[in-house]
């Protein structure tokens, strides 16, 4: 009696909106975007778990899952979900992904400021910029 039916946003719909954050991206030279907002880890991965989500500009997205892992691992179709046991290990895969030039776009509108200010240390010297606008123009069409 416990097992749950988990029902899947399409894969084909979770690409075509990577894809058209990637344009997006790609169209302001920014060289990926980092999001965790539950409403848009949804939009873009298929479960709003305790996670961040990595889509480069180019590329697979990369989905690491604080809290629920197994949870995300049933309802996302994001090939590469990775377990996260804390932001380090998140902070390492981004150093390893993106140049000290490279621009990071986060969704500054509801991003709180400890968080903010965490990521701006961590990968300084690193510019970060609000895609809000490209994430609520993508989800509008």
């Amino acid at each position: 009696m416990n097992d749950i039916t988990y029902l899947k946003t399409p894969e084909e719909e979770i690409l075509r909106r990577i894809r058209r954050l990637q344009v997006g991206l790609q169209a302001y030279n920014i060289k990926a975007a980092i999001i965790v907002q539950k409403a848009d880890l949804f939009y873009f991965s298929g479960t709003c778990q305790n996670a961040h989500l990595f889509v480069p500009k180019e590329g697979e997205p990369y989905l690491f899952v604080k809290k629920s892992f197994s949870r995300a691992e049933k309802e996302s179709t994001i090939k590469n979900i990775n377990p996260l046991r804390n932001l380090h290990e998140f902070f390492g895969f981004l150093n390893s992904h993106v140049r000290d030039s490279d621009i990071i776009g986060m969704e500054l509108d509801i991003l709180p400021t400890n968080l903010y200010l965490k990521y701006k240390e961590m990968v300084s010297p690193n510019k970060i910029v609000d895609i809000s606008k490209i994430i609520r123009e993508i989800r509008i069409q």
